[in-house]
Parts: structure tokens; C-alpha cells; sequence
């Protein structure tokens, strides 16, 4: 019953989360939908009149177990403002992916249990020995909760970067589940409570990530959209097709909106080609572009400033050009008052 209530839960923190219209970090959504997979399996393994059925509900489980502390750990960083390289993150999900299809080899080898025995009963359960990958699942465990707990404590001190209120609760967060575990291995009791103390986990960890979403400069869009659906925005891929336009961007250039995607800019007139198209040849066929190029011009008595800069995928890599256009003629000619 409890695995079922587990699930339940995180299914309807999921439903809630889903529905609830403002942006939330992506690796909260994954945690939510981790944990309700492994207590789906739980509750299987629990429910389960057969060692395969109990192997298979064992594997889902463990879904909590492998990527469950990664990605609390990717959490932590957000909460505390700490850059990972992506590529350390990479190597960090493929070792737990390897840990993870080592489960797949239970009944068949001794590389994740060395022996797999079922207990019918209710709830069923399984008695086991640990093989070497057990083992590097506990590893990897073990240095995933210590490093939120060690960057939440030097987060303590960078009140101007971080909230102390966000930092304790994500210790909060680590010492239920280590908690949590430590009482499961010492009483030795045949009902799994780690199911229980993720679904803990996930409603405390809701409020500093709600809380820093709410106040965040770049993902509070509802705050920002009036002074984004003033600003137009123009994008050309490396070799100058056109890839698109924001409505404001084809509001002030109409034939925007004729343009092919992927295809070089027309020859053909428009207020693109005389105010524009000059420009972003000259930012193009440039020495460097460290800079971004910037002017005005001059339509209906309407002054409009642009700026053409490079189109990043990641700090390193360029993927094309994106032009920005502001209506300044109230700047402007205010500041010449």
C-alpha cells in the first residue's frame, strides 16, 4: 500500500507540475518522472507471484536508485548557482546508464547481484548478495549525495549569489534521503522506505525552485513579454539563409513574410534590403566578429536601432546570425531635448 500511495503522489505532483503554466526547471520535471517510474516498480516488485515478475519490478525500481541522485545533483548546482561542464555531465549519465543495463543481467550473471532469491508474501521481496556493479552503484550514490552536501555548505557563504534559505533546504533535502537509506540498511526491515523518502524530497525541493523561478530575471517571461513583442528579431543560419522571424520583426519588414526558410535573402527591393541587408553582409564577410554591429536608420520619421550578433548554440560554437530591431524615435529624441 505505501509503494502504491508513493506513486500516486508523484504522479499528481507530475499532473500538477505539467499544468502549472509557468517555466519550472526541466531536471525537476525528470526527478518527478523518475521517482514515479521506480515507485511504479516498487509497488510491482511488491505485488509480484513470480521471481521474473519480481526481477522486472526490482530493475524499474532501481530507475530511482541510479538517476535519482544525478539528477537531485544537477538541481543542487542550479539551486546554487554552480557551473558544471557539460561534458563531466555527460560522463556522469553514461556511467549510470552502464550501471543501469548491468541490472539487466540479474538471474543471468553475478555482475549486479552475484544471487537472486524471491519471497512470496505481502509484499513480496527479494533476498540478494551484491556483485561489483552493486557496488558502483553505491559508489556513484555515495559521491553524488556528498557533493550537494559540500557545495550546499560553501553556498552558505555567497549570500550575494545564492538564497541561504535555498541553500538549507537542499541540505535538508540530502539529509533526508541519506537518512532515509542509513535506517533502511540498519533495521534490515523488508519494506523499502526509499520510495517514500524521494516523494518527501520532491515537495521540499519545490519551494526554493518555484520560489527561484518565480524571481528569475530570464525565465520570468510573463513579466518581460511586452518589452519582447516590441523587439524584433531577425535569424540567418552560417551561410545566410533565412531561418525565421519574430511577428514584430515581420510587422516592420512585410516581406518577411514571403521570404522561404532556408533560403538565401531575396534580391528583390523590401525595407530589408535597404536598411538591413548592407550591414549584415559587412558583419559577415568581417575579420572578427568578437563584436556586435550596431547603427540606425531612418523610416517615416520612425528611427529604429539594429544590432546584428553571431547565433550561439554553446560559448564556443557559431550557428548563424541574429539581427535585433528597436523602435528608439522617443529616445532619441528625448535625448536631443
Amino acid at each position: 500500500m505505501l509503494y502504491f500511495v508513493c506513486f500516486v503522489l508523484s504522479l499528481l505532483l507530475l499532473f500538477w507540475i505539467l499544468s502549472y503554466g509557468k517555466v519550472v526547471d526541466v531536471y525537476m520535471i525528470m526527478l518527478i518522472v523518475v521517482v514515479a517510474i521506480g515507485n511504479g516498480g516498487f509497488y510491482f516488485l511488491a505485488n509480484s507471484s513470480n521471481l521474473e515478475e519480481a526481477i522486472l519490478g526490482n530493475t524499474i525500481s532501481y530507475v530511482i536508485g541510479i538517476f535519482a541522485p544525478l539528477i537531485v545533483f544537477r538541481i543542487v548546482c542550479s539551486i546554487c548557482r554552480i557551473r558544471v561542464p557539460y561534458v563531466l555531465y555527460f560522463v556522469m549519465e553514461s556511467v549510470q546508464m552502464v550501471i543501469y543495463l548491468s541490472l539487466f543481467t540479474i538471474g543471468k550473471n553475478g555482475l549486479f547481484y552475484k544471487t537472486v532469491e524471491y519471497h512470496a508474501g505481502s509484499p513480496a521481496y527479494l533476498t540478494k548478495t551484491y556483485g561489483p556493479m552493486h557496488t558502483a552503484y553505491l559508489v556513484t550514490l555515495f559521491l553524488y549525495t556528498l557533493s550537494g552536501i559540500v557545495m550546499g555548505l560553501i553556498s552558505l557563504e555567497r549570500k550575494t549569489v545564492v538564497s541561504r534559505n535555498n541553500v538549507i533546504t537542499v541540505l535538508v533535502v540530502n539529509a533526508v534521503l541519506v537518512g532515509t537509506y542509513v535506517i533502511e540498511r540498519v533495521t534490515q526491515v523488508k519494506l523499502e522506505i526509499m520510495p517514500m523518502g524521494y516523494v518527501i524530497a520532491l515537495f521540499i525541493l519545490m519551494v526554493p525552485l518555484l520560489r527561484l523561478y518565480a524571481y528569475s530575471v530570464y525565465d520570468n517571461t510573463d513579466i518581460f513579454y511586452k518589452e519582447i513583442e516590441k523587439t524584433g528579431y531577425i535569424i540567418f543560419d552560417r551561410r545566410l539563409r533565412y531561418m525565421g522571424c519574430s511577428e514584430y520583426a515581420a510587422m516592420l519588414f512585410p516581406e518577411l513574410s514571403t521570404w522561404t526558410i532556408e533560403k538565401k535573402i531575396p534580391g528583390n527591393g523590401g525595407r530589408f534590403n535597404t536598411f538591413l541587408r548592407r550591414p549584415l553582409m559587412e558583419y559577415e564577410s568581417g575579420d572578427t566578429r568578437a563584436d556586435a554591429y550596431m547603427g540606425t536608420y531612418t523610416y517615416k520619421d520612425e528611427i529604429y536601432s539594429f544590432e546584428i550578433g553571431e547565433l550561439s548554440a554553446s560559448k564556443k560554437k557559431s550557428i548563424g546570425y541574429i539581427i535585433k530591431v528597436v523602435q528608439v524615435t522617443d529616445v532619441v529624441k528625448g535625448s536631443a531635448e
